[in-house]
């Protein structure tokens, strides 16, 4: 017995097909039988003429389902072509009403936090310009008023089919803003009005992503009284921080005014504005044409309080002092400062650091010119100071200089504090006090009677080392070093030149004039007494002069 297994006819459907001859079509037949033999079956073996009909309606059934197909998908991309243009005008429609300028207003208040409005917006495709928006602070945040002219923005009309309107720039042609921890300069914040409530408001936008900010002119002012600041006509761009709401801020040009400060010229601020806090990354200024000055730190706007560090360059000193002195002192002065407190209390803000004067020159001085000609050393004319710097402490009206160190090789050197009361006084005299210690050189006082060996008699480090106490006022400065080398003048030159060997010189003038007598006696005695008197008088002198050596520096 035979079995059949599987019999599979395909075809083209192309016409009706009634032998396997044709040529379009093929077929294969398996027979198993018993004995496991295959074979195939011949070309010319044909088929059924009554399975035609039927194959006929399935390719009728599967061309009207197609048809179907194709018509529906069609209508699907008209209606989503109509449902696209009709969004996008009504889109369109509402970004030109009040209510989208009411929901920027909302936007921009909440994050400056600020409440203000935009003047009415005027579109131009997909661009939009508004004159002004104003503002005024709330108690919330770190502006007391705000105020921006020439605002243009592009707004992608297609955004709205996602969570955010997407703004790609924002171009200001002016911004001035006033920063204030006064919260009696500032409003409560008011009731936030509702967000529009219809049919279509769920598929509007309720944020605003903003890609950059860029300000024409930019200026603002901070802080009240010696502690105010106001800086003007800078560009500024501003970014946001990717995964973060705060913003990163680029300050290029301008000029900025401090109390008590030359103007300076911005060259670049680069800061980041996050949480209430302005971090300072790197900001430069120019000054007094050659001086430069970085500064980077931290303002936290939030709690009132600053921490800076504040490096100074290339100062020159002539720019520093009064006029009496720009010709006298010469070089550079440099300072390290770091600065902490509260923006709000000026006395507490700490400023401590170091400061130094490279190739420092002290010059046309009529007390160097004294000492040089009384020490018969020509270099005190022109005393050049290879170290001049000290370590500073100022708070308040107090002023600590320690490890103070003035130092011209081979001549003289003096270290040690100084404790400055009020030193930047508009009209007083700061007070000072301190002890010092002043070293010099073997030789530089020989013509001092007794100042080596009385008075300097520390030794050490190759100079000669004595203590001097200063205190008063910086126009009546006391210190004790004068009187101390004048008594040791003084006694050096007793022991050398006893007082009884001018009595006996006098004696014997007194007796010859007493043997002359008459006019003679009159001669010689007053002859010799005016020798004595001279000789007197130059010892004297010699002693009268130490005091202007060792007088402070007017």
């Amino acid at each position: 017995m035979e079995e059949i297994e599987i019999v599979t006819i395909l075809g083209d459907d192309v016409g009706k097909v009634t032998q396997l001859q044709h040529e379009t079509c093929w077929m294969q037949l398996t027979l198993i039988a018993t004995s496991r033999k295959s074979f195939p079956i011949p070309l010319n073996a044909g088929y059924s003429e009554t399975m035609a009909p039927r194959r006929n309606r399935r390719q009728r059934q599967k061309a009207r389902v197609g048809r179907w197909l194709w018509g529906s998908f069609a209508v699907i991309v008209v209606i989503g072509v109509a449902g696209v243009l009709f969004a996008n005008g009504w889109v369109k429609r509402y970004l030109r009403t009040d209510a989208f300028r009411d929901f920027m207003n909302v936007q921009v208040s909440k994050t400056l936090h600020t409440w203000g409005k935009f003047e009415p917006f005027e579109w131009n495709g997909s661009s939009v310009y508004s004159e002004t928006y104003r503002a005024q602070g709330l108690t919330t945040g770190p502006f007391e008023q705000l105020h921006a002219h020439g605002l243009r923005a592009g707004v992608d009309f297609g955004s709205f089919r996602s969570e955010a309107w997407e703004i790609d720039q924002v171009s200001v042609n002016r911004l001035t803003f006033v920063v204030s921890d006064d919260e009696r300069r500032k409003m409560m914040p008011p009731p936030v009005p509702q967000p529009l409530r219809s049919f279509w408001s769920r598929f509007i936008p309720q944020q605003v992503a903003i890609g950059k900010i860029a300000v024409a002119d930019a200026s603002f002012a901070a802080g009240t009284g010696d502690e105010r600041v106001v800086a003007e006509h800078g560009r500024l761009t501003l970014m946001p921080l990717a995964g973060s709401e705060g913003w990163s801020v680029i300050s290029e040009g301008g000029t900025m005014t401090l109390t008590d400060w030359p103007l300076l010229t911005v060259s670049t601020i680069h800061a980041r504005l996050h949480d209430h806090s302005l971090f300072v990354t790197d900001a430069g200024f120019r000054f007094h044409d050659s001086a430069k000055m970085q500064v980077n730190g931290e303002f936290n706007l939030g709690e009132g309080t600053l921490r800076l560090r504040t490096d100074v360059d290339r100062l020159a000193a002539d720019k520093v002092f009064e006029e009496d002195w720009r010709q006298r002192l010469l070089g550079t002065i440099h300072a390290d400062v770091r600065s902490n407190g509260k923006l709000s209390e000026p006395s507490s803000v700490q400023h401590q650091g170091r400061v130094w004067l490279k190739d420092g020159v002290l010059m046309a001085l009529p007390v160097l010119d004294r000492i040089a000609s009384y020490t018969s050393t020509e270099r005190f004319r022109r005393l050049v100071l290879d170290e001049a710097s000290a370590d500073f402490v100022l708070q308040g009206k107090s002023l600590i200089l320690s490890n103070l160190s003035l130092r011209s090789d081979g001549l003289v050197q003096i270290t040690g504090e100084l404790n400055v009361s009020d030193p930047f006084h508009p009209t007083a005299s700061p007070q000072i006090d301190g002890v010092l210690e002043v070293g010099v050189v073997h030789g530089v006082l020989k013509w001092l009677p007794g100042a080596e060996k009385k008075v300097f008699t520390s030794e050490r480090e190759g100079y000669l080392w004595t203590t001097m106490r200063v205190q008063g006022t910086l126009d009546a400065l006391q210190e004790d070093l004068s009187p101390r080398l004048t008594s040791a003048a003084m006694t050096t030159t007793v022991e050398k030149v006893p007082e009884k060997g001018l009595d006996v010189s006098r004696r014997l003038l007194d007796g010859a004039a007493g043997v002359l007598g008459g006019d003679a006696g009159r001669v010689l005695r007053g002859t010799g007494g005016a020798v004595l008197n001279t000789a007197e008088e130059v010892v004297g002198g010699g002693l009268r002069f130490v005091p202007m050596i060792v007088a402070p520096v007017q």
